[in-house]
This record gives C-alpha cells, sequence and structure tokens, in this order.
C-alpha cells in the first residue's frame, strides 16, 4: 500500500510583500543595467574617441545607450559607398587595415592601419558588415537574467 505524507509549511506574512517584490526587481533591474553598460564600453576599449553609454531608469525598467553617431555605423553596419574630399582636392589612406571589432563579440582589439600612403580624388569604401553588439549582449544578458531575478527575490524574501 503506497501512503503520501503532507507536512504543511507556514509563511511569512511578508513573505508575498509587494513592496519586497519590487524592490528585488529594481534592484536586479540595476545590478544588470550596469553590467550590460560595461559590456557596451568593452566593445570600445581600444578607440580613441570612445562614446558615452548611459542609463535611464523607468519603472520597473532599464535602458543602456549612446547617441554616438560612429557607434551606431560600427554597430548597423555600412553598405559600399564613394569617399570624396571635403577640405583637400585628394583624400590620403593607407594601403592596409584591421579592424578594431568583429562581428557578434563582444570585445575590441588593436586593430591596424599601415602599408604604404594611397593618394586619390575619390574612393569606392567596400561598406561593412554590423558589428550587432546590441544583439550579442541582449542574447547574453537574456540568459542570465532570470537568475539574477531569482537571486534578487531570495535575498529579499
Amino acid at each position: 500500500m503506497t501512503s503520501i505524507r503532507l507536512k504543511v509549511i507556514k509563511v511569512s506574512r511578508d513573505f508575498l510583500d509587494p513592496r519586497k517584490i519590487e524592490r528585488a526587481i529594481n534592484n536586479a533591474l540595476d545590478g544588470a543595467s550596469l553590467a550590460v553598460k560595461v559590456d557596451f564600453d568593452v566593445t570600445t576599449q581600444t578607440w580613441k574617441n570612445r562614446p558615452g553609454f548611459e542609463i535611464t531608469k523607468t519603472a520597473n525598467a532599464r535602458a543602456v545607450f549612446t547617441t554616438d553617431k560612429i557607434y551606431t555605423i560600427v554597430t548597423r553596419g555600412a553598405r559600399p559607398h564613394w569617399i570624396y574630399p571635403r577640405r583637400a582636392k585628394v583624400l590620403r589612406f593607407m594601403s592596409k587595415f584591421r579592424p578594431k571589432t568583429k562581428p557578434g563579440a563582444i570585445r575590441s582589439n588593436a586593430g591596424f592601419i599601415g602599408g604604404v600612403p594611397i593618394y586619390a580624388r575619390r574612393v569606392r569604401h567596400p561598406g561593412h558588415k554590423a558589428r550587432d553588439f546590441d544583439i550579442a549582449i541582449a542574447e547574453k544578458w537574456a540568459k542570465k537574467f532570470p537568475d539574477i531575478v531569482q537571486r534578487a527575490l531570495d535575498a529579499e524574501v
């Protein structure tokens, strides 16, 4: 014969206190948004003119963003296009180039510009693939965020 045992578990009154749960969620959001900001900073750590990233808080949400145009171009990619001189009669650029970033990678390397100088009245820029930093960072933190919230709730209640 199979028997079933039941045990009564007493829960404190403030276990489901909405204020504690909201505080835990906001603490998790604050911590995660700071970590996301660090990841965005890492993508530009070797840049000369590093963009700034900001965090905005709204009710139960955080947004990490930048208004830097160059960062947006690098993140979204660029199609092939012509480049013309603005303040001079010819363009001068180096023959060898290695980018500092790679698509989907949350990092920034040294990169390289060198070789011999080339002069031209116009140049067909080959464009570049989107780095999709925001997508890579979102995917990384989407996996980790449930555990962060659970730890915050456990600590609060």
